[in-house]
């Protein structure tokens, strides 16, 4: 799982929670289909309120970052300080592209193994040990055998991933959700991201004032996976910045 190190590396000091989201891991997929920027806040508000984790410190890379901005956004007392990992209010086409192939080719694959050395080949910077191991909570193995992931397949569908962002799920919106958090921030970005521009990334920063910026080395999009230890660093360093 990809929050397993940093699970691991603070347990002992917080109460960890890592939550798939609708549709994702060992989450139910959703029957109506709806995956909204809505949804997704509205389940994570769910699972705050019931398990009575606020105020919360929230983490989230790529979409959950996402989600964790908009949540922020909307519940400023509930969140004590945000960590967002490699997203912005604007995504970069390269990235984005480099996602939507990965998450359309063929999803039912012959054996384990296959997936493993498509992963291997798509995060480079990922020991093949910690590919394995994440992507034993990531598949599923079919009556027949086969291998699949266990996300819902609607979010791999190449027409819903083509279409533009909808009227509340575009730049500007993002930008406005992200200007109006007024809690401590900490953005990280992996230093080789295709996803997260560092101009984007500085911009960031510019336009809210209660953020700060880290490039984490020798890490892509999936900084957490890419290089834990360096993250860990990093999120600690601003954690113990907060007081009591």
């Amino acid at each position: 799982h990809m929050w397993d190190f940093t699970a691991l590396a603070f347990c002992d000091e917080y109460h960890v929670v890592a939550m798939d989201q609708r549709g994702h891991g060992d989450s139910a997929w959703a029957d109506d289909q709806n995956y909204s920027r809505e949804a997704y806040v509205q389940d994570l508000t769910e699972l705050i309120t019931a398990l009575q984790l606020e105020p919360s410190i929230l983490i989230g890379l790529s979409m959950g970052g996402t989600n964790a901005i908009a949540y922020t956004a909307s519940r400023p007392d509930s969140v004590r300080a945000l960590i967002v990992v490699d997203v912005g209010p604007v995504p970069s086409p390269r990235g984005r592209g480099s996602v939507n192939n990965f998450v359309t080719q063929s999803d039912v694959l012959d054996s384990f193994e296959q997936f493993v050395q498509r992963v291997i080949k798509y995060s480079p910077y990922r020991p093949e040990w910690q590919i394995r191991s994440s992507l034993h909570h990531s598949l599923r193995e079919l009556p027949d055998g086969r291998w699949t992931w266990k996300y819902d397949p609607f979010l791999r569908n190449p027409t819903r991933r083509s279409e533009p962002n909808g009227p509340h799920d575009d730049s500007a919106s993002r930008w406005k959700m992200w200007e109006a958090i007024t809690c401590p921030i900490l953005l990280i970005r992996g230093e080789h991201s295709d996803m997260l521009d560092s101009k984007v990334a500085k911009l960031m920063v510019e336009r809210n004032q209660n953020s700060r910026l880290i490039e984490i080395p020798n890490a892509g999009h999936r900084v957490p996976g890419d290089n834990p230890v360096a993250f860990e660093q990093a999120v600690r360093k601003f954690l113990s910045g907060l007081g009591n």
